[in-house]
C-alpha cells in the first residue's frame, strides 16, 4: 500500500480516535456549566425563598432576604471578598451569617475556583479537539463517521450519568452527606439548626437545585446530539447524492489532497480523460440501448406469419379445377330450375360461370368477400416484409 493510501486511512482514524475523547470535556463542561448556572441564579433563589417562605423561618424581611441572597451570589462568584453583613433578624440588628458559616464557605468557594478554571478548561479542550477532527476529516465519509462517533459516546456517557442520578435520588440524604465527605476535608458544613445559612439553602432547595441541574445538562446533551444528527444527516445526503459521482476532485479528496495544484499536470489529465472516456461510453451505451429496443436479431428470428381470414362454420373456396367440375352452360332463356338448380345461384367468377346447389346453401357473394379479405391480407402481409427489409 502506498504512502498516499495509507495517509487518509489514518486521518480517518485519528479523526474518530479525537471524537471519542472530545466527548468527556463536552459532557463534563455542559454538567459544570449547569451547575455554575443555577448556584449563581438568583431568581432561582428567590424562586425557593418563596416556595419554602424562607423569609418568615429566617425572621427577617424579604428586602434583607434579598440583600443577604446577593451577598452570598457574589462571594461565590470571586467578587465579594467576604461575606460580612449586618442586618435586623427577629427585631435585633446583627450579623447575618456566623462564623462558622463563614469558614465553611471559604471551603466552598475554593471549589467553585477550581469549578471555573474546569470550565474554562473542558471549553478550550473540546474546541481543540473539535478543530483537530476538522482538519482530520478529509472528505464527507469522515466528517459522517465522526459526527456519529462523538453522538454515540455521548449517549455512553449520558446512559452512566442517567445510573448514577438514580442512585441519587433513591437515597437523596444519604448521596448528600457522602458528597460532602468526599469534597470537604473538615465537619465545618455541619451548621447548627437555626443557623442562616442552613435555613436559606435547606435540604428541600439542594433537592430542587439537583433535578433543576439534571433537567438543563439533560437539555443541552439533547442538543449535542440533535446536532450531531443534523451533521451526519446532510453529511449522508451529500453523499448519496454524489454516490455514482466519480471526478478528479473527490480522487485528489478521498487521497488527503486538498489543493489540485500540488498535482502534477499530466496526473490531473488523465483524471480528466478517465473522467470524458467514461462519460462516453455512458452516453454510447444509451444510444445503443435505444437503437437497439427492439433489435434487429428480434427481427431476423421472428417469422411473419400471414394473416388468416376468420373461418365460418360453411365455407367453399372454389379453385380452377372445382370450377370446371361444377361449370353448367344454362341457356339464357332458362326459366325453370332443372336437375334441383336454382337460376338465383347463378354468378360468375373469373371466365367461367357457377352454379351451386341447393344442398350446399352458400351464398357466392361470400365467397367473393372472402377471397377480397385474402387478397387484403396478403397486400398487408408484403408490405411488413417490405419493412423488414428496409429496417435491415
Amino acid at each position: 500500500m502506498s504512502d498516499m493510501s495509507r495517509k487518509p486511512q489514518a486521518r480517518a482514524v485519528g479523526a474518530l480516535i479525537l471524537s471519542v475523547i472530545a466527548a468527556f470535556p463536552l459532557f463534563l463542561g455542559l454538567l459544570l456549566g449547569s451547575v455554575y448556572f443555577y448556584t449563581v441564579n438568583k431568581p432561582f433563589y428567590l424562586y425557593e425563598y418563596e416556595k419554602y417562605d424562607n423569609a418568615s423561618v429566617i425572621g427577617v424581611s424579604d428586602e434583607t432576604l434579598d440583600e443577604i441572597t446577593d451577598v452570598l451570589i457574589d462571594y461565590i462568584k470571586g467578587t465579594r471578598d467576604n461575606m460580612d453583613i449586618k442586618a435586623e433578624r427577629n427585631g435585633e440588628y446583627q450579623e447575618i451569617y456566623s462564623q462558622r458559616a463563614k469558614d465553611h464557605m471559604v471551603d466552598v468557594l475554593f471549589l467553585f475556583d477550581l469549578l471555573r478554571i474546569a470550565l474554562k478548561a473542558c471549553v478550550i479542550v473540546f474546541l481543540l479537539l473539535l478543530a483537530g477532527v476538522i482538519v482530520l476529516c478529509a472528505n464527507k465519509s469522515h466528517t459522517y463517521a465522526s459526527a456519529k462517533m462523538l453522538m454515540l459516546s455521548l449517549i455512553g456517557l449520558v446512559v452512566l450519568f442517567l445510573a448514577l442520578a438514580l442512585v441519587v435520588a433513591s437515597n437523596f440524604n444519604a448521596a448528600f452527606i457522602k458528597f460532602h465527605h468526599i469534597f470537604f476535608t473538615n465537619d465545618l458544613w455541619l451548621l447548627p439548626g437555626d443557623d442562616v445559612l442552613v435555613n436559606m439553602v435547606p435540604t428541600g432547595f439542594f433537592m430542587d437545585i439537583c433535578l433543576a441541574i439534571a433537567l438543563t445538562f439533560a437539555g443541552a446533551l439533547g442538543l449535542c446530539i440533535v446536532i450531531c444528527l443534523v451533521v451526519m444527516n446532510r453529511t449522508k445526503r451529500y453523499l448519496n447524492k454524489s454516490k455514482h459521482r466519480t471526478t478528479a476532485e473527490e480522487i485528489f479528496d478521498n487521497m488527503g489532497i486538498h489543493d489540485e495544484s500540488m498535482v502534477p499536470e499530466n496526473v490531473r489529465e488523465l483524471y480528466t480523460d478517465t473522467r470524458v472516456l467514461q462519460m462516453a461510453i455512458e452516453e454510447q451505451k444509451q444510444i445503443d440501448a435505444q437503437i437497439n429496443e427492439p433489435s434487429t436479431q428480434d427481427f431476423d428470428e421472428m417469422e411473419p406469419k400471414s394473416i388468416q381470414p376468420p373461418e365460418e362454420d360453411i365455407s367453399i373456396r372454389l379453385n380452377e379445377q372445382d370450377m370446371e367440375e361444377e361449370t353448367v352452360q344454362i341457356p339464357e332463356n332458362v326459366s325453370e330450375p332443372e336437375h334441383g338448380l336454382t337460376k338465383t345461384d347463378v354468378s360468375e367468377s373469373g371466365e367461367n360461370t357457377v352454379l351451386l346447389r341447393d344442398d350446399q346453401t352458400v351464398i357466392l357473394e361470400e365467397a367473393k368477400e372472402k377471397e377480397e379479405e385474402t387478397d387484403y391480407s396478403e397486400s398487408e402481409e408484403n408490405k411488413l416484409r417490405e419493412r423488414l427489409r428496409r429496417f435491415k
